[in-house]
């Protein structure tokens, strides 16, 4: 991989469990992704029987440690001859304070 003005690999985090989210400030791209799922031979043979052939639809999220990484990100992206259907998104995930209040009469 060349590796070329991609300081946004080394600056970015895949995310796939909202446990891998740290606090605070960050930017994100997040990809839409499909992978066809062929029906089986059933359904082909006898339609409306059996498991139809679909498409399952999902998004992953890219994590950038900063706004530099995000912009590098997007330079990349958009010099490829193929390009995947993303948006940007500015989050920050604020302090939750959780208390538990007993108040027996």
């Amino acid at each position: 991989m060349n590796t070329d003005n991609m300081e946004w690999y080394r600056k970015s985090k895949h995310i796939s469990r909202i446990a891998d989210i740290p606090d605070g400030e960050h930017w994100v791209a997040i990809e839409d992704h499909s992978v066809h799922v062929p029906g089986d031979q059933r359904s082909i043979d006898y339609p409306g029987h059996g498991y139809p052939a679909h498409t399952e639809r999902s998004i992953s999220m890219l994590l950038f440690d900063d706004k530099e990484a995000m912009e590098s990100w997007i330079k990349h992206q958009e010099a490829q001859y193929t390009k995947r259907s993303y948006k940007i998104l500015h989050i920050r995930t604020p302090q939750v304070k959780k208390t538990i209040s007993v108040d027996i009469q």
